[in-house]
């Protein structure tokens, strides 16, 4: 099963690294 990453997507898993960093911080 191939996983395309849709811009949605892309933007959720670039949004959810953000949060990780700010509770890191």
């Amino acid at each position: 099963m191939v996983k395309k990453d849709t811009p949605e997507e892309q933007i959720l898993h670039f949004a959810q690294e953000q949060i990780k960093k700010q509770w890191l911080n």
